[in-house]
């Protein structure tokens, strides 16, 4: 790259720098304002790792939390004393490194000039901003599934089968961060099977990215055995499936609130695990809240797929809530959610603004920022498909709608923070691609 081009990249991430200490200022008066409610099950395993203590104890809980973001924590209050704002200092610099390998990775599909917009338009996202400040596992997840999709395009590029095992490597990591990653494999093998070359060279390739992921993976699925009395890498997808999913289609087919039917169940499940049994507390927890979940969506399947398919799109809106909540101007809690699977947008945003709409002009400047990206990534992404290669694009394409989908009923920004670099790298495409025309038109 010509100097000029470095120069534009090095202030491309001073300036993600920036943004995201602009937001840490702002709560390092009120260090509560980085939990959530997810934070506390990440925060004990971590200081239990520091304690010398079990992982977590025995209970229907033992086999929820997986172990990577729990061992980032315990690192960073090791090194740097428990505080959450110097986690959020640590993850800041992770967000700017996840900056950095975007615009590689851009490079590798796209002119120069594309790479940087792809880097500008992830630097100034406040999906990324945001969830570098929470104590979650967002930004590390993001970091690691990069890591993953960079290193398998490498792989393509180079055929050097060192790389496979790299990505085998970051694969395994990203899945003990968060469960959500175990279908990750399903779809790389997939591709591996699908790429040219012979049929040895691809078992060859297989089991060097396989390797990495049972060797990581395996050990923790044999301490949930041992410990917790399931053999599995995580329950919480069991919860997530009865207590998130479930109560989504009870509450549509019921017009109930979301919470009303969350409890009800909640309260017969506890009652139903009072009288101990042979098997474990996890391993009954996970078994019974997937019989009672698929007990309640195979009654009404193409319901469930409806609501499903329809949270989707809330995955896309912007992260005004997040923005407004660090500063302290509102508060979550609220059951806005539920309100807005139930009756849509505004109602949602009536509700949790409640009176002070005014707020939403501060987030005009944001909001302008992701409606560009969105716009340029369509653009960029038709583009690209007459460009690329479709091995290259299945890698950037699928493994993301696989995040995406998945998340379901549930859908809100938090499950986009992982797939936000892909949406900028299209984006930046896009944005090249238009500007080439403009200079072209004006000359």
């Amino acid at each position: 790259m010509h100097n000029s081009f470095w120069r534009q990249f090095l202030v491309i991430l001073v300036l993600a720098a920036l943004l995201r200490l602009i937001f840490l200022a702002v709560i390092i008066p009120h260090p509560e304002r980085t939990v959530r409610r997810d934070t506390p099950t990440y925060v004990r395993p971590a200081e239990n790792i520091l304690n010398g203590l079990p992982f977590s104890e025995p209970g229907i809980e033992c086999a929820r939390r997986t172990p990577v973001y729990p061992l980032f924590l315990a690192a960073v209050f090791k090194v740097l004393g428990h505080s959450l704002l110097a986690v959020a200092a640590v993850q800041i610099m992770l967000s700017v490194l996840s900056v950095a390998l975007l615009f590689f990775l851009a490079r590798l599909f796209a002119p120069e000039r594309a790479a940087l917009f792809a880097a500008l338009l992830f630097a100034l996202s406040l999906n990324s901003i945001v969830y570098s400040i929470y104590i979650l596992s967002e930004t590390l997840f993001t970091l690691l599934f990069l890591s993953m999709v960079f290193v398998l395009v490498v792989f393509a590029h180079r055929q050097n089968l060192q790389w496979i095992f790299i990505a085998g490597i970051f694969t395994g990591l990203a899945i003990l961060c968060r469960p959500l990653g175990q279908f990750l494999p399903v779809v790389i093998t997939g591709w591996i099977l699908l790429i040219g070359g012979n049929f040895r060279n691809k078992i060859k390739t297989l089991v060097l990215y396989l390797l990495p992921i049972l060797l990581l993976v395996l050990p923790w699925m044999v301490r949930n055995q041992k410990a917790c009395g399931t053999f599995t890498i995580s329950t919480i997808s069991s919860y997530n499936l009865l207590f998130t999913y479930a109560v989504a289609l009870e509450a549509d087919l019921t017009d109930q609130n979301e919470e009303t039917i969350r409890e009800k169940i909640r309260q017969k499940f506890m009652q139903t695990m009072s009288p101990p049994t042979k098997e474990s507390d996890a391993a009954r927890a996970a078994r019974l809240q997937k019989e009672w979940a698929w007990e309640i969506i195979k009654k009404h399947p193409f319901r469930y797929a409806k609501i499903h398919l329809a949270g989707l799109p809330h995955t896309f809106l912007p992260n005004i809530t997040d923005l407004f909540e660090i500063a302290g101007a509102t508060a979550g809690g609220k059951g806005t959610l539920a309100i807005l699977n139930r009756d849509g947008l505004f109602a949602a945003v009536r509700h949790y603004f409640a009176g002070r709409i005014e707020l939403l002009f501060f987030a005009v400047p944001f909001v302008l920022v992701l409606f560009t990206t969105y716009l340029c990534m369509i653009f960029g992404f038709f583009r690209s498909l007459s460009r690329q290669k479709f091995a290259l694009l299945f890698l950037l394409i699928v493994p993301s709608l696989l995040l995406l989908i998945s998340s379901g009923p549930a859908s809100v920004p938090r499950f986009r923070a992982p797939v936000m670099p892909i949406i900028c790298l299209f984006a930046g495409i896009g944005l090249d691609a238009l500007v080439l025309k403009y200079k072209v038109k004006n000359h």
